[in-house]
């Protein structure tokens, strides 16, 4: 710290201070994915798992359903590629289902290449997406449609169609891709449309069309996200994790949505599940988040949801295709994420039930993410009580950066801003060290006249602290006041999207979100790990330096603490080395800028309060002498 020797209760303070910062960065941090034994096949294709919604057919029966849905369809499709400025999607009659999703300006590196461009969704990894699998009928048994075929009615003129079986589909001069299957008593149209309302995503409209005379009450059962492929090979915050937002009741707010994920689900944490049951209503949307990224299906009617189903599965790295292998080496863990409407669904004779969703896929961004305000918080930057100083301080930053074109230059500048703002806070801190350093011997002195009086010890130490205009409590005040700042830039740094592959210095701090990587070791050192990053060796030196600053004291206790205190800069480049290399250096900088704004400060306040310290403290020493 910057200031001078200041009582016992500092050390604590920093000792507490530094646990906090231990706890908030494991406990809030995801948790690591759970190392179980992968079970071959189950991450191919969604589970039905409770007793009122059948189970999946078996492969034979599947055979015999596909053979009875297709007796009606006039074709079938291997392929629909839809590619727009932002994405590429794959859909195919087998489910009429999503199962390639693309973003065309994300990339799974800095080495920005066709081939490189970050897939989130594949089916050769998890399985197909947005699924209709089954239609239960009330008093009656749950008809299946897990991999029925679906005849292509409509697509676009600019989608790309591959493995036609039957009569062409028909091309539309519109913007929707339909798909159509009839089997038993139901037929099923799944209508995707790629509209403006964001880029990242379309819409999803499913038919359920009753062909009986009755009228028939129904629950039916979506997959929506069927796993979500990490966007990074390393790093604590890239884990995908399944999520389910509900809103309380059906009148509630938007602003009133509730997360839960699978962990929230887990009753025991250290016992892997496969299945869990959400029972909550009124879903608005479900889906699955890595650190940057996003799929999710948003149901426009959350008052005709019943529950949400999240399923948990393990991918090998050696199950996964050989493109994704680095990223399932570290997390291997993914799931799917189910949607069971109400039971109140009624379908009149001859009739089409619609139920209307939104697929988005892409980044977890304030601009990307702001067309419906149910996804607000779905990016959870640090613990609720700083997430709005860290999206204030994002805001910031974002904002300097489109001036000067440069986040790194950005992070500069606003650690400069926040420096000077604290200023006023940090010269008082100082002034009140540098006083309280100068009545240290008379200090010393009441200790020894009234060590068997404690009572009367601290009456005294308190009228010559007021006297000389001493704050017990001042030098703590700015570390007090950075630390919701610390917390809310690590969460910008770990969550916010604009970081993420941000550019500082080509060769050294190439990506601000992740720890520099200097140099590969070859090696994995534990604490260090396999790199070594300069930023928090800089910032080692610098308090280094800082600490030497400090006006050394006569006080045995104070001494003492000094000691102590040197070993807590070693503590805290052991919590920063691995983390992002923007934040570190928010804090490197802040060094250099606390050392220069040190120096300037103490000259001033010598050459301005020197003699006005030394006559305060003989007058302290009169008035104490008058009082024996």
């Amino acid at each position: 710290m910057s200031n001078a020797p200041e009582p016992k209760n500092n050390i604590l303070l920093f000792l507490a201070l530094g646990l906090t910062i231990f706890v908030v960065m494991n406990y809030f941090a995801p948790k690591p994915p759970k190392q179980q034994p992968a079970e071959t096949g189950k991450q191919n294709q969604p589970s039905a798992t409770n007793a009122s919604v059948a189970a999946p057919p078996t492969e034979a029966n599947n055979k015999t359903a596909n053979m009875v849905a297709t007796a009606d369809l006039a074709n079938s499709v291997e392929s629909v590629t839809i590619t727009t400025e932002m994405f590429k999607a794959v859909f195919s009659s087998r489910d009429g289902a999503l199962n390639f999703y693309q973003l065309q300006n994300q990339y799974r590196t800095t080495d920005h290449t066709e081939e490189n461009r970050l897939v989130l969704l594949d089916k050769a990894v998890c399985g197909s997406n947005l699924v209709f699998e089954s239609i239960e009928t009330m008093g009656a048994t749950t008809l299946q449609l897990l991999g029925a075929n679906y005849e292509l009615v409509a697509y676009p003129e600019n989608a790309k169609i591959s493995g036609v079986k039957g009569k062409a589909p028909a091309v539309t001069a519109g913007n929707e891709l339909v798909f159509r299957t009839i089997k038993g008593e139901w037929e099923v149209t799944k209508t995707y449309t790629f509209d403006d309302k964001t880029p990242y995503g379309f819409a999803l409209s499913i038919g359920i069309r009753n062909l009986t005379q009755d009228a028939k009450n129904i629950r039916y059962r979506l997959c929506g996200i069927n796993g979500l492929i990490p966007d990074e090979n390393e790093g604590r915050w890239s884990a995908p994790v399944g999520v389910v937002a509900a809103l309380p009741s059906p009148e509630s707010t938007d602003a009133a949505v509730e997360h839960t994920t699978l962990t929230d689900l887990n009753e025991n944490a250290n016992t892997p599940f496969e299945t869990k049951d959400d029972p909550r209503a009124n879903i608005a949307w479900l889906g699955m988040t890595n650190r940057f990224f996003a799929t999710v299906l948003l149901v426009d009617d959350p008052a005709t949801t019943g529950k949400a189903i999240l399923r948990e599965h393990m991918i090998t790295q050696e199950e996964a295709p050989e493109a994704y292998q680095p990223e399932f080496k570290v997390y291997p863990d993914s799931a799917d994420v189910s949607l069971v409407s109400s039971q109140r669904l009624k379908v009149e004779p001859g009739q089409t039930l619609t139920q209307s969703f939104r697929f988005y896929g892409g980044p977890l961004q304030e601009t990307s993410i702001a067309f419906d305000p149910r996804l607000s918080d779905i990016t959870s930057y640090t613990v609720s009580w700083f997430a709005p100083i860290s999206r204030l301080l994002l805001k910031a930053l974002i904002f300097i950066a489109d001036i000067v074109g440069n986040y790194g230059v950005a992070l500069i500048l606003l650690t400069i801003l926040v420096k000077t703002l604290l200023h006023p806070l940090t010269r008082k801190a100082l002034t009140s060290g540098q006083r309280m350093q100068k009545i240290q011997p008379l200090i010393k002195q009441l200790r020894e006249k009234y060590k068997n009086d404690q009572a009367r010890l601290q009456q005294e130490t308190m009228r010559i602290w007021r006297e000389n205009g001493v704050s017990p409590v001042g030098g703590c005040l700015p570390m007090l006041i950075q630390m919701p700042i610390f917390f809310a830039l690590y969460g910008a740094f770990s969550r916010g999207f604009e970081f993420r592959q941000a550019m500082f210095i080509p060769g050294w701090i190439e990506d601000l979100s992740q720890q520099e990587k200097f140099v590969d070791l070859g090696i994995n050192i534990p604490v260090m790990g396999q790199y070594l990053n300069l930023l928090p060796i800089l910032y080692l030196g610098l308090q280094i330096l800082q600490m030497h600053m400090q006006p050394k004291s006569d006080d045995p206790q104070m001494q003492q603490q000094q000691k102590m205190m040197k070993f807590m800069p070693i503590f805290f480049v052991l919590i920063f080395y691995a983390m992002p290399a923007g934040l570190v250096m928010y804090f490197a900088i802040s060094s250099i800028y606390t050392l220069v704004e040190t120096w300037l400060i103490r000259r001033a306040i010598d050459r301005e309060h020197g003699t006005e310290s030394v006559v305060a403290t003989a007058s302290t020493k009169k008035n104490s002498g008058k009082s024996k």
